[in-house]
């Protein structure tokens, strides 16, 4: 499904899941209250860190509505300390702007530990990775404890959930894709609550 599928409306999306016989679900106060707690500010991030010298980051200005890819640069991948110039690419790439904004990820403990890895690893950065955790907000919860649950769903991890939202979507990043799921989850909510207000 395209993001203007999507953004049709809530209506004719269940009713195409129902010809399918596919179960659709959203639990909306839940749903909705993730959504506030990432949209707070004036900016989103969205970050994938697949591991110790890698990572793929976008941002979107909520001002503007402007999208930013983020990416490491290639000099830190091939360098004699990956892991120490990713860690400072990190945290340079998530203070450009407030310094306050959600960071949206895919399992959180995971980021968590690898981040905590690194600021054993380097210890004068260890404030710096400490508020990066505060800012951490998981986007598997959201699928984990079915606020948004379709039957189509195989696993819980961004590539399956991604497929059945956007079958047509080409292949991209972790980051991009869950920027897309995140504004698709809120267009949902936006249609859901028109229909209430017209019922």
């Amino acid at each position: 499904m395209t993001m203007h599928e999507v953004t049709r409306g809530y209506e004719a999306f269940v009713k195409e899941q129902k010809k399918k016989d596919d179960k659709l679900s959203i639990k909306c106060r839940s749903l909705q209250d993730w959504i506030n707690e990432v949209d707070n500010s004036n900016g989103i991030y969205f970050l994938d860190m697949p591991s110790l010298e890698k990572y793929s980051l976008h941002y979107k200005d909520n001002e503007t509505g402007k999208l930013m890819a983020l990416e490491i640069p290639e000099d830190i991948i091939s360098s004699d300390e990956p892991d120490k110039g990713l860690l400072e690419s990190l945290i340079l790439d998530l203070t450009l702007f407030q310094g306050e904004e959600s960071i949206v990820v895919w399992n959180k403990e995971a980021v968590s530990n690898d981040l905590k890895k690194l600021a054993a690893a380097y210890t004068e950065h260890a404030k710096e990775i400490e508020a990066i955790l505060e800012r951490l907000v998981d986007m598997e919860h959201v699928f984990a404890e079915k606020w948004y649950d379709d039957s189509r769903f195989d696993s819980h991890v961004v590539k399956s959930i991604y497929a059945v939202l956007f079958p047509k979507g080409e292949k991209i990043s972790a980051s991009y894709s869950m920027y897309q799921m995140f504004t698709a989850l809120q267009c949902i909510l936006l249609q859901v609550s028109a229909l209430k207000m017209a019922a």
